[in-house]
């Protein structure tokens, strides 16, 4: 990448074509892109971040600073033929060009898409594909690693590639010719197509594009030009017949632009449209730009406003910032266009919102350019009419003058730079240069003039009109010569370094040297004629279009139509062949080089004079080269070309092997502002001031007088505000006393409704603590019945399964002896078996034991735990007595807030319903997955197939790969002596270019030094002439002083004189020390009455000041007051809800213990209830594992244990069955059973009601209730399950004859011990 903003930037790479020579170059030049203006592709401009755009110039792509106004470059590779198009990535990272690549025969070459950095300016990847035709459109997918593209006819393909991974994914073919295709950035696998004829939308489905044609046979009535996304379903299209269509998804919803309603008048063609945020933007015909805003409803946009570009050229392209601040806007007469979007709400349509670059050139074919001397300014004419004259030093332009209906076939700058000469059709003017405008001189009524020239110095001029020169002096307008002697038309003109001589190329082959001035012919056949031909030139078989002349060395030489290059010297005449047809060419007597441009766009160096075929050459434009031109410096190469673009180079010239530079011009800073101007714009101007200030006076006048009015009337408002706050006081004052009179009255009435609510709350509470007492006595008698009813009902049913025991005991024993009498013989293995049961039966033993301690302990725990708590609820009780009125009213707001979250939960379920359902869809859509994933493992194997084939190959291969090694290894062997020659060679280089590196650093230092020299110079220089200028003042007043001394001196005689001469001495030197100190005596009356003026003013403004602050007091005390009030009501506010809020805490508090207390009270039940079963036999049931809540969680020893004797038991009633050992005896469970009884669960609830009943409110009466129903149902399914256990027992003892362990049907799975 290059950047025109240093003196010379990044060299273009250079390929040398001519004759290869081993010689060292004393005398070169060197080329780098400067700065470029006009573009030469039209429809493609992108926009990066800031103020940056990319634009197409000639073979190159350059990025263009519009604020900075510098220019950066992308230059082509060598290979490669031609850019085509390019694109720029979402994250503005890289860009993508379309090459054609150059081949070695004349066939046109194959096509690719390289990717480059934008920062470095490097290739990175370079995308082949198989079509023969250039890529005309491109477009980055969001991530910017994939990348679409689409061919021009007849192909017609679209192609997406991998970036990274550097393959083709897809491809397909439109069946009409595409113009522009774009990604949609919420959608990547969605593209769209236009062209002039279609416009189709394609999905990326299954590894292909599938196209879908959204307007199907209409689509042939609309002519479409561009398209844009605005989001993930919206596709804008623009057309000529100036309507935009909408297409949403894949269907055509709306058209914006009918035909009463056009989007511009008269119908005017859109031809590029771009959405963004708020909407979107369409440009066309007449430089017409709409601004859409989205309407969310069914016509989707509206129009919001539009604008018209002064010019009125047609608009082709359009892009926008990454902030969507500003808009790039490219005409087709190759201008670009600024908008500020930004601003478009306060924007009017009748004013010039636009801004032209200044960047832009002309629409048509250049027909003259030119360079200044005095100034940087060069000017350009072209057929469209137009004169551009733009400074290239800052990069602007001057003067854009249009001559509609003219043909401008040449230019001419003066040397000055004040005037300029302009060839038309029918005649030739000289101007005069204004600050905006031309002022014609004179005329000369000249046909077809197509070449005209100033000489060096300015005094005259040369203009070709067909076969003859006529050089005319710029002065006086005088023909000073006429140069008669061409017979075909004449091409060129150049001016000899002196001024004193011509020369020109002619149509018919020759090229003329001219004297300007006639001299004698030195023949003597010809003595006495004048004549101004010095020389001619003749071949005739080049037909000359081009010259350039060395007057020092009288060396001519000419270009035409044969592709040679002519040098015409005294001694020799040489010809250079080339390979191509030369159209322009310019000489530097600077760095002695012949600049030559060709029709393809390429500028050749060569060294002057002319002696062999060596040559530089350099790629600048696509097509070609119509005109090139120096600077006055030499520094700056101006080229020309027909693909619309004007490049400026810098040229580095070498000579003698170091660099040089020509100075500019000594005082080109003085020249830069210098400008005609005409005495009627200055007259019209002083006039215009001068009604201004007139203007200005009177406006002063009348806003003092109205100034004076206001006060006046200020003065009267303030002293009726002043009556009105007075009498608003007053008021004020009396509505204060009546207020607090009424506020010691709702004092008083509000003390009296605060005993009477206070005596009947305290009424309603003993009515209540009363109701409470006689429900829970109620409630405590009925649950004390239930009680009673439940332990006889179990005592009954410990009988009936005694006498079933004993039944059971009574058949086992007859079952024994049987048992005995048949294993006999297996008495001395039970015997051992029965030793090892009875070990395990006594720590089994042990293990329950420690187990009943833990849970005695843990029930003593339990209930000092309670007692504790039941404290804690009496205290909690009494504080919440006096709340129970306001607890009412909110358990009422809270029952709202259950109904209406019961409603929720409804229309959750509805919702939970609608989930399920999308879960079976789910599961079907899996179902169809896991049949494609089938699919594709078919397709895998088959890939695995091709694979294996593959490998075959491969390892043919490299047998191949071997036999070419072999070739490669004799190869190099013959190389080897080669490669050292050249590494000799290349050590040789790099020591003289270390010795070149010497002397450049030699070089630099002796010109700092020299700069510095010349700095202090000028430094002294003009220290020296402002000493000269002061020097020179005090001579001329000496010279002044002695001349009235002299005067004096003769008037000695007569003292009067004398004395009127001296007092006239001494007044006109006071006067002018009086100058010279800026002393000036002031009218003391006048200075008097300013200061009383200005006393006066100060005194009304100090007042006006007082009452303004008066009346900012009165309005801060009732903003003061106001805020107290607001404050005061605020944290009345704040108190409530913080009472309201602590009061929620409290019942929330209230609600957490009862739900524990009643928990736990379960698990106590549960607990007694498991004692109560295993105290009169441990070992045969045990209970299931209870439910512990975290707070009371029991010890995980007691855990264990109690699975290790369930795992015990077990295993010893199956494995070990003896006539000894096989049952214990039941005295011991009778023993245990006897001493529980179910006493200590009827002690210690009745206990714990009984001391948690005193002192609780109404709704903890509401919530005991609902509590002993609990209860009573749990003992109800208690009993029940003691009933299914007994007919369980039964049956068992019925059905089976074997000893095995009964289970009892309930969830916890409680095993009957026998042992």
């Amino acid at each position: 990448m290059t950047s025109g903003q240093g003196k010379v930037s990044e060299e273009i790479k250079e390929e040398n074509v001519g004759k290869q020579t081993n010689k060292f170059i004393e005398n070169d030049s060197k080329l780098s892109f400067y700065h470029v203006l006009g573009r030469s592709n039209l429809s493609s401009v992108e926009h990066l971040d800031g103020e940056t755009i990319i634009i197409h110039v000639g073979q190159h792509v350059a990025q263009y600073d519009y604020e900075k106004r510098v220019h950066k470059f992308i230059l082509k590779a060598p290979k490669i033929k031609k850019i085509h198009a390019f694109t720029v990535s979402p994250n503005n990272k890289f860009i993508a060009l379309s090459e054609q690549v150059q081949d070695s025969s004349n066939s046109p070459g194959t096509y690719q898409i390289a990717i480059y950095s934008l920062k470095t300016a490097t290739k990175i990847r370079s995308l082949q594909y198989a079509s023969r035709q250039p890529a005309v459109s491109m477009c980055f997918t969001p991530d910017s690693k994939q990348i679409y593209c689409a061919t021009a006819a007849p192909d017609n393909m679209i192609y997406l590639f991998h970036i990274e991974r550097d393959r083709l994914v897809t491809q397909a073919q439109s069946s009409l010719p595409i113009t522009k295709l774009s990604v949609n950035k919420a959608a990547p696998k969605q593209i769209a197509t236009t062209g002039q004829d279609q416009v189709h939308i394609w999905h990326y489905v299954e590894n292909e594009l599938k196209c879908i044609d959204p307007l199907g046979p209409k689509s042939t009535q609309y002519t479409y030009t561009d398209h844009s996304w605005f989001d993930d379903e919206q596709l804008l299209v623009s057309t000529e017949e100036g309507v935009i269509l909408i297409f949403h998804g894949t269907e055509l919803k709306r058209v914006i632009g009918s035909s009463s309603h056009p989007i511009f008048p008269n119908h005017a063609s859109i031809h590029t449209v771009l959405a963004v945020e708020r909407g979107f933007l369409c440009a066309g015909e007449l430089g017409y730009l709409g601004v859409f805003e989205r309407t969310y409803d069914t016509n989707y946009y509206s129009i919001y406003k539009k604008f018209q570009c002064a010019a009125k050229d047609r608009f082709l392209t359009m892009c926008a910032s990454k902030k969507e601040e500003s808009i790039i806007l490219g005409t087709e007469k190759n201008q670009l266009v600024h908008f500020n979007l930004s601003n478009v709400d306060i924007m009017r349509a009748n004013e010039e919102n636009f801004e032209m670059l200044p960047i832009g050139f002309h629409g048509d074919e250049v027909t003259g350019i030119d360079v200044c001397t005095q100034k940087s300014i060069v000017a350009t004419v072209s057929v469209d009419g137009v004169l551009r004259i733009w400074d290239y030093l800052k990069r602007e332009v001057i003067l854009q003058k249009s001559f509609p209906g003219e043909q401008l076939y040449s230019v001419s700058l003066h040397p000055s730079g004040t005037n300029i000469l302009i060839g038309f059709r029918y005649k030739l003017c000289l101007y005069n240069i204004l600050t905006d405008d031309l002022f014609k001189l004179c005329e000369w009524f000249f046909k077809s003039c197509k070449i005209v020239r100033f000489s060096h110095g300015g005094h005259l001029f040369a203009a070709a009109t067909t076969t003859a020169i006529i050089v005319i002096d710029s002065y006086n307008f005088q023909t000073v010569a006429n140069l008669r002697g061409h017979t075909g038309m004449v091409k060129d003109l150049v001016w000899s370094e002196n001024d004193l001589q011509l020369c020109s190329a002619g149509f018919e082959g020759v090229l003329y040297e001219w004297s300007i001035f006639p001299f004698e012919s030195k023949d003597e056949s010809q003595s006495g004629i004048l004549k101004h031909k010095i020389r001619d030139n003749v071949e005739k078989s080049c037909n000359f279009s081009k010259c350039v002349y060395d007057s020092k060395r009288k060396i001519v030489a000419g270009i035409g139509q044969d592709s040679k290059i002519w040098q015409f010297s005294e001694d020799e005449i040489i010809n250079i062949p080339l390979r191509e047809k030369v159209t322009s060419m310019v000489y530097s007597n600077l760095s002695r080089t012949l600049f030559i441009g060709t029709r393809s766009g390429r500028i050749l160096l060569y060294d002057w004079p002319l002696d062999d075929f060596h040559f530089r050459e350099y790629e600048v434009h696509s097509s070609a080269i119509t005109h090139l031109t120096l600077s006055f410096c030499q520094r700056y190469l101006f080229s020309v070309s027909s693909d619309g673009c004007c490049s400026m180079m810098d040229v580095e010239s070498i000579v003698d092997q170091r660099t040089i530079h020509k100075p500019e011009f000594a005082f080109l800073d003085k020249f830069e502002d210098l400008v005609y101007t005409l005495r009627s714009t200055v007259d019209s101007h002083t006039s215009t001031i001068n009604e201004y200030k007139e203007k200005l006076h009177q406006v002063k006048s009348e806003s003092e007088r109205k100034m004076n009015v206001l006060m006046d009337q200020n003065e009267v408002e303030r002293l009726e505000l002043d009556k009105k706050s007075q009498s608003e006081t007053e008021k004020l004052k009396h509505t204060i006393e009546v207020l607090k009179h009424q506020m010691a009255e709702n004092e008083a009435v509000h003390k009296q409704e605060l005993k009477e609510l206070k005596a009947k709350h305290h009424e309603d509470t003993i009515e209540v603590q009363e109701l409470f007492k006689k429900t829970v006595e109620k409630d405590q008698q009925k649950f004390r019945n239930m009680v009673w009813e439940k332990d006889n009902e179990i005592s009954e049913k410990l009988d009936e399964l005694k006498e079933i025991r004993e039944i059971h005991e009574k058949e086992l024993q007859g079952l024994r002896m049987e048992y005995a009498k048949d294993k006999m013989s297996q008495v001395r293995s039970f015997n051992e078996l029965g030793s090892q049961y009875n070990d395990m039966q006594q720590s089994h033993s042990e293990e329950i034991n420690q187990f009943k301690n833990e849970q005695k302990s843990q029930i003593d725990d339990l209930q000092n735990r309670l007692l504790e708590q039941d404290k804690r609820e009496k205290r909690a009780n009494q504080r919440a007595r006096t709340k129970a009125a306001l607890n009412k009213t909110e358990l009422d707001g809270l029952r709202k807030i259950i109904k209406g979250d019961k409603t929720r939960i409804k229309d959750l379920n509805g919702q939970v319903e609608q989930l399920q359902r999308g879960v079976e869809q789910h599961k079907k859509e899996r179902v169809q997955l896991e049949e494609q994933l089938i699919e594709h493992r078919e397709t895998i194997t088959n890939h695995e197939k091709s694979i294996t084939e593959l490998k075959k190959q491969c390892k043919e291969l490299e047998k191949l790969r071997y036999v070419l090694t072999y070739k490669f290894t004799r190869l190099k062997d013959d190389v080897t002596p080669k490669e050292d020659m050249i590494h000799f060679m290349n050590d040789k280089l790099t020591g003289m270019d270390k010795e070149l590196d010497k002397i450049g650093k030699d070089k630099m230092g002796l010109l700092q030094m020299i700069s510095n020299q010349k700095q202090q110079l000028k430094a002294q220089q003009k220290q020296i002439k402002e000493n000269n200028r002061n020097i020179t003042e005090k001579n001329r007043k000496f010279k002044l002083l002695l001349d009235k001394l002299g005067n004096m001196a003769q008037n000695c005689h007569n003292p009067k004189m004398l004395n009127k001469f001296v007092v006239n001495l001494v007044e006109d030197q006071l006067d002018e020390l009086k100058r010279a100190g800026g002393l000036i005596q002031r009218d003391p009356e006048k200075e008097a009455n300013e200061k009383k003026q200005l006393a006066e003013f100060s005194r009304q403004r100090d007042y006006l000041q007082q009452q303004i602050n008066g009346m900012k007091r009165t309005l801060e005390k009732k903003e003061k007051n106001l805020r107290k009030d607001v404050t005061r009501r605020v944290g009345e506010n704040a108190s409530l809800v913080a009472e309201i809020n602590k009061l929620r805490r409290e019942v929330r508090d209230q609600k957490s213990t009862i739900s524990q207390l009643q928990f736990k009270l379960r698990t106590m039940t549960k607990q007694m209830n498991v004692m109560q079963s295993s105290g009169g036999h441990p070992s045969a049931v045990e209970s299931p594992p209870p439910i512990h809540s975290p707070a009371t969680r029991p010890s995980t020893s007691g855990m264990k244990s109690r699975r290790r004797s369930t795992g015990a038991s077990s295993h010893g009633l199956n494995r070990v069955r003896t006539p000894d050992s096989f049952f214990s005896t039941p005295r011991s469970r009778r023993s245990s059973r006897r001493k529980s009884g179910g006493r200590i669960v009827r002690g210690s609830t009745v206990s714990r009601l009984s001391s948690s009943s005193s002192g609780a409110d109404i709704h903890d009466v509401i919530r005991k209730q609902d509590k002993t129903n609990k209860l009573y149902a749990e003992q109800q399914a208690e009993m029940d399950r003691l009933k299914d256990y007994v007919s369980t027992l039964s049956e068992n003892m019925s059905s089976t004859n074997q000893p095995d362990p009964v289970q009892i049907p309930h969830s916890g799975r409680r095993s009957v011990d026998q042992s």
